[in-house]
């Protein structure tokens, strides 16, 4: 008589996967290079800043680390989706859902544990960012704001949108390349969008009909809704907006937003990876 399959708590099958996850995230030279992206971004951003202050007489910035620690924590959060979206994408191609939803493994518990696991990836790498700011401080005489440990732990939620975002991207595709292209553009119009608006702002205007306000109209209602819908924009609002300037209920308000919307998105993906089912794609 063959005995009955021993039952596997959806738990320790989530963490399960999120370590394999994780190891892989980790295992590559591709997190490093992205740390040492953020911190380069974040230490150029900061110099220019430092630049327009001086050209302005001004001595003393009031914030100078709040847009390099955006950045910083952007450029790590779209390498975790992207990472989320090629692996994702690759576990379908090569075959690997397939066989792991032989085993204890379902649509819901597999997206949760690759979601948990790049978001302990994304965790590991924030010391790293911490300490090389860290570094800046002590060469420039800046000190770090009282809030920057706040800003790095709140940041786990934003990123982990982000992440939750690639994964759904990912799973309308059969190829890692077509993955990663679709979240390459998705992306680069929705930050594209929010860094146009800004830009825009600053042309002067010279008449009251000119075609630039027209566009800063435009630009300022599709910003208007990326700003709620945009999972990029989260970081921003919760880590910039929020907890930089002390506005404790703006981060909080964005903290329930991304929560929501991250189990909004893992059960988008959850019914349209089993609509799909986990057959290999076709290359």
């Amino acid at each position: 008589m063959t005995p009955a399959p021993r039952h596997v708590p959806a738990a320790r099958t989530v963490a399960v996967l999120a370590r394999r996850e994780a190891a892989a995230a980790l295992g590559g030279f591709g997190v490093y290079i992205a740390t040492t992206v953020a911190l380069v971004a974040a230490v150029w951003l900061l110099l220019v800043d430092v630049r327009a202050l001086d050209v302005a007489g001004i001595l003393v910035p009031v914030d100078p680390y709040r847009a390099p620690l955006d950045v910083a924590l952007l450029v790590l959060a779209l390498f975790f989706a992207v990472s989320a979206a090629v692996s994702t994408a690759r576990d379908r191609a090569s075959g690997t859902l397939e066989v792991l939803f032989y085993g204890p493994v379902d649509e819901t518990t597999y997206l949760l544990g690759k979601l948990v696991g790049l978001i302990v990836a994304y965790a590991v790498t924030l010391p790293l960012v911490a300490a090389g700011l860290f570094g800046v401080a002590l060469l420039s005489g800046f000190a770090l704001p009282g809030t920057l440990p706040a800003s790095l732990v709140l940041s786990l939620v934003p990123a982990g949108m982000v992440v939750g975002f690639g994964i759904l991207l990912a799973i309308g595709t059969s190829r890692v390349r077509s993955a990663v292209l679709v979240l390459g553009v998705v992306a680069f119009v929705m930050l594209g969008a929010a860094a146009a608006n800004s830009i825009v702002l600053m042309v002067p205007i010279d008449h009251p009909s000119s075609p630039v306000l027209a566009l800063r109209d435009a630009l300022a209602g599709v910003n208007a809704v990326l700003h709620w819908v945009s999972p990029f924009a989260y970081m921003q609002r919760i880590v910039g907006e929020g907890v930089a300037i002390g506005a404790w209920q703006t981060a909080g308000i964005g903290v329930a937003g991304a929560l929501v919307a991250t189990c909004v998105m893992l059960a988008l993906a959850a019914a349209w990876l089993r609509w799909r089912g986990v057959q290999r794609g076709g290359e």
